[in-house]
């Protein structure tokens, strides 16, 4: 009940008073350790706050879950209009940085979630986080910080046998290139968040040109990049604002951990086929799209010289 107060309620000393009150209700069972797993809310309980700005269930679950959806349904309470629920755009987002902020520190305690429902509330959050009408692109964080959470709570055996599938389950939450974009760049930059962001980036580009499909995202290394390079190339007098996708993915899909010694060559061949499409792209007063594209390129590059200059000194040391 306190959950859904902080959601709908427009009166902020109302909602701070139950976001306290929960939070503090969880640091006592994180730190006093009265049960082996903390409190979460069931997950019917957040689709609730969801639906109630507006979401409808059947949108926020895929339909490999139709069963789960139905369950979800029966137990979804809506909040009747009677001027509860937030006006604005800004009221909703004040009201939803509270909700997963909760969320956020449920998932980095004990939570009791099963591998099933952890995978239903990455679907969730990440739809939400898509949402422009809650205001939700000002909350990067909040979201990263759930996310985190989540795959951190998978045990290390389902983890280890069922990642690529979860690569696969977010590669089909959305088919428009630069909300593919946006969700790959929200996972959290952590071992496991690094792991799917690359191999979902090269999924998008695997869809993007249709190219490499045959390819194993379990053995992807940065040399199945290569194979992109000449769609690049192609992109340049046709279609700027998808080029611009392309090289975001690009540089997703080779990340930023270190590299291993093993690709080197294989990034210093993608940074250096890279230079040239950039020098490729014309600068022009009447198409300002190109410039910032150019410029996007040449940052790239850059950022990925650093990374060929850091393996070398580390090969230099180890001799």
């Amino acid at each position: 009940m306190h959950l859904f107060a902080v959601s709908v309620h427009s009166n902020q000393l109302v909602t701070q008073g139950c976001h306290k009150t929960l939070l503090e209700h969880l640091n006592r069972q994180i730190h006093f350790k009265q049960l082996p797993q903390t409190w979460i809310p069931p997950i019917p309980d957040v689709l609730s706050v969801f639906c109630n700005y507006g979401c409808e269930v059947s949108r926020l679950l895929p339909d490999s879950t139709a069963d789960s959806t139905e369950d979800y349904s029966s137990h979804i309470v809506h909040e009747e209009q009677n001027g509860m629920i937030p006006r604005g755009g800004n009221s909703i987002c004040r009201n939803l940085h509270l909700v997963l902020s909760i969320i956020g520190q449920c998932l980095h305690s004990r939570p009791r979630y099963s591998s099933k429902q952890l995978t239903d509330l990455l679907i969730i959050l990440c739809h939400v986080a898509m949402d422009k009408s809650h205001n939700s692109e000002v909350l990067p964080h909040e979201f990263q910080v759930c996310l985190k959470g989540i795959l951190k709570s998978y045990s290390f055996n389902y983890w280890e046998s069922h990642c690529n599938e979860l690569c696969h389950t977010l590669f089909k939450i959305t088919g428009h290139h630069h909300n593919r974009q946006y969700l790959a760049q929200l996972l959290p930059e952590d071992k496991r968040g690094a792991y799917l962001q690359r191999r979902l980036a090269y999924l998008y580009l695997q869809d993007m040109f249709d190219v490499g499909r045959d390819t194993d995202i379990k053995d992807y290394k940065i040399k199945c990049l290569h194979v992109y390079l000449t769609k690049l190339q192609n992109l340049v007098p046709t279609d700027v604002y998808k080029l611009s996708s392309a090289i975001s993915y690009l540089d997703i899909a080779v990340g930023n951990s270190a590299i291993k010694v093993a690709e080197k060559e294989d990034l210093q061949y993608l940074c250096d086929q890279l230079k040239k499409i950039s020098g490729d792209v014309k600068d022009s007063v009447q198409m300002l799209d190109r410039s910032w594209v150019k410029d996007m390129m040449v940052r790239v590059c850059s950022k990925w010289t650093l990374y060929l200059l850091t393996v070398g000194s580390k090969q230099v040391s180890r001799d």
